[in-house]
């Protein structure tokens, strides 16, 4: 008889049995916890409380519940033999997510008005902690809102203050005779003068819409372009009638809002998920942004909004719900109806 199989068994007494949660871990994971240096992991828990993460510094891991038919017994050596400790008939999977950063606590910073008390202020370290996501999630999350730190609170710049330092450090560019391409900080914030706008805000936004070597800003065309588009777009949002554009009227405001060397580069790819042709000739701001996350219910206001869409007019406005573009075939094939027409592919509603 092999060893194993003289070993005696001995069933756990009420004293002595555990509670235990098993972790089933992906190969990438475990590879992390066996390198040399094995980073922290730390679990959080979602704002609801309806879902649990497992986080590294870099991934976040979306923790599952896995039952199973036969319980695993877990057994300790002891002097006498083996003793079962515990009875598991569930276990948690890892399984690796894109994390949903939700900044919704940090208060908006528009340069001049004074807080609200209704105002939550929250340090980054606070409101990171609270975030179910990886720092370097997290912190990608807070530089694509623009958040500062602002008298020790973390807070996301207002669109309406990003406006104003946009168009402030543009024309400080301009006037002090700096290459668009190549703008020193110290310089700029010099000429702007520290005590007319928050010296951390005017950094963050050129950062933004920059790229940098050590304390040189180059203004990229396409983020400018994007970003002053998106906004030209959404300022009809509002208006009681006439929300829509003519395509020749915006691309001619759109380039007279950029500066002259970047007209060229207001193209309208660059606005893709942001709006919807009408007609031929009209446009009107649609932003991916605001539609629902759950898939039927987008495709509900994608056919409501319009009932026939040009394939490659549709994909911007599902490509989030889905990681790879077999996916985004699935959601087409479940959601909606695809036909060639006039040599294009039309995508219609199902209903």
């Amino acid at each position: 008889m092999s060893q194993l199989s003289q070993t005696p068994l001995f069933a756990a007494g009420p004293s002595t049995a555990q509670s235990l949660r098993l972790l089933e871990l992906p190969p990438a994971l475990l590879q992390l916890l066996d390198s040399p240096s094995p980073p922290k992991l730390t679990i959080k828990s979602s704002k609801d409380g309806l879902s649990t993460v497992l986080t590294t510094p870099s991934r976040s891991f979306l923790l599952k519940s896995v039952s199973q038919s036969n319980s695993l017994l877990i057994f300790r050596p002891d002097n006498q033999g083996l003793t079962n400790v515990a009875s598991i008939g569930s276990y948690l999977e890892a399984v690796p997510s894109e994390a949903k950063v939700d900044l919704s606590l940090v208060s908006e910073y528009d340069g001049e008005s004074d807080p609200s008390p209704a105002d939550m202020f929250l340090t980054k370290e606070e409101v990171q902690r609270r975030t179910p996501a990886s720092d370097a999630e997290f912190e990608k999350a807070c530089q694509e809102a623009l958040c500062v730190t602002i008298d020790g609170a973390l807070r996301r710049l207002a669109p309406s203050y990003i406006d104003r330092l946009l168009e402030l450090i543009i024309t400080t560019i301009v006037a002090e005779g700096m290459a668009l391409d190549s703008v020193a900080l110290p310089i700029l914030l010099a000429s702007i003068g520290e005590d007319e706008e928050n010296p951390d805000a005017i950094e963050t936004v050129l950062a933004h819409f920059s790229s940098s070597t050590d304390n040189t800003f180059a203004l990229s065309p396409s983020r400018v372009c994007t970003y002053l588009g998106t906004r030209l777009l959404a300022s009809r949002a509002n208006f009681p009638t006439d929300k829509k554009w003519s395509l020749t009227s915006f691309i001619s405001a759109w380039r007279s809002a950029v500066p002259h060397e970047f007209a060229t580069e207001c193209k309208m790819e660059f606005l893709k998920g942001e709006y919807i042709s009408v007609t031929n000739t009209m446009i009107e701001w649609f932003p991916v942004g605001r539609l629902p996350t759950e898939p039927a219910a987008r495709f509900m206001e994608l056919f409501l909004a319009k009932p026939k869409w040009e394939l490659g007019e549709i994909q911007p406005y599902i490509q989030d719900l889905a990681a790879t573009s077999t996916k985004v075939d699935a959601l087409l094939l479940q959601h909606a109806r695809k036909r060639k027409e006039g040599g294009k592919t039309i995508v219609t509603s199902r209903r």
